[in-house]
């Protein structure tokens, strides 16, 4: 990733284009994806620069641009320019699941910690699963995902095996997202996957909860695992008032990159008579200011 960033700024030509910010993607197998927001783009800045990136880069599937008119970022819809013919790159979840990722969806958190976080997860699920068995409740059999990372969140723990017997931890899986490009490629995603039972759900902050009570209606009184990435902002206030508020919920493991949000979040869970079992904090960006 530090060796696309200088290349990129290293970039010269007298067309004047300017590049305003890169964004790079590394899967584990070693391809990119490489997203710039440029100013004053021309058709001959686009060819030169893309010569310039795969003699470079020949891992590279996939790199394209949006424009920024003016001093500001460009908004989430505007629309991007692609300079290869794949609009994607495919990844793989830590147990081995590939999934697509575009270049609005990706998220920059490097593999060390991604595999780090899907292993104390894991952990925490068996133990939930222990503590169901112990009080004859039966393993948990409903999965709940929202965020950004329902594709690997879905997928990588929709897929997980329950140690006593080998079957699927989870008999049926729910993913809700109210971003329509993140929905987009979770669509492709589960179609990948067909052999699990994933229902996909694209609903904007407003419509979340009664959809997803409409859902969970189907399955009885099944008990709930949520795992949840809240984002900068966090979770909508009324999603996390029908959380605390649903019975069947028995776990909730939140993945949150804000402590704000983070904070705002953990006292609703609290003040909603859920209790924080165990915590952990990762280093997404070591050896850096951030």
């Amino acid at each position: 990733i530090n060796n696309v960033c200088r290349a990129v700024q290293e970039y010269k030509d007298n067309s004047g284009t300017t590049i305003r910010e890169v964004m790079v993607k590394a899967t584990r197998c070693g391809h990119l994806l490489i997203r710039l927001t440029v100013q004053k783009p021309t058709l001959e800045w686009g060819k030169a620069f893309q010569d310039y990136m795969i003699d470079r880069f020949p891992n590279m599937q996939c790199l394209c641009y949006n424009v920024a008119e003016s001093a500001a970022r460009p908004c989430k819809h505007s629309p991007l320019v692609f300079l290869t013919d794949s609009e994607y790159v495919i990844e793989t979840t830590p147990n081995g699941l590939s999934y697509q990722i575009g270049p609005d969806t990706f998220s920059e958190v490097n593999h060390q910690v991604e595999l780090q976080q899907f292993q104390q997860k894991q952990t925490w699920l068996q133990q939930q699963q222990q503590q169901e068995l112990s009080s004859n409740n039966g393993p948990p059999s409903i999965l709940l995902c929202t965020g950004r990372d329902i594709s690997s969140l879905a997928l990588g723990f929709g897929s997980t095996r329950d140690t006593a017997n080998d079957n699927s931890l989870f008999h049926h899986v729910i993913a809700m997202q109210h971003c329509p490009l993140v929905h987009r490629d979770a669509l492709m995603n589960f179609a990948r996957h067909d052999h699990l039972s994933i229902a996909v759900f694209h609903r904007d902050k407003t419509n979340m909860v009664k959809t997803l009570s409409g859902e969970l209606a189907k399955y009885d009184d099944r008990p709930i695992v949520g795992i949840m990435t809240g984002g900068r902002k966090g979770l909508d206030p009324a999603y996390l008032e029908y959380l605390v508020g649903n019975q069947n919920i028995r776990c909730i493991i939140y993945n949150s990159c804000s402590t704000k949000s983070l904070l705002r979040d953990m006292n609703g869970f609290v003040h909603g008579g859920f209790c924080i079992d165990d915590f952990w904090s990762y280093d997404l960006f070591p050896n850096t200011s951030y």
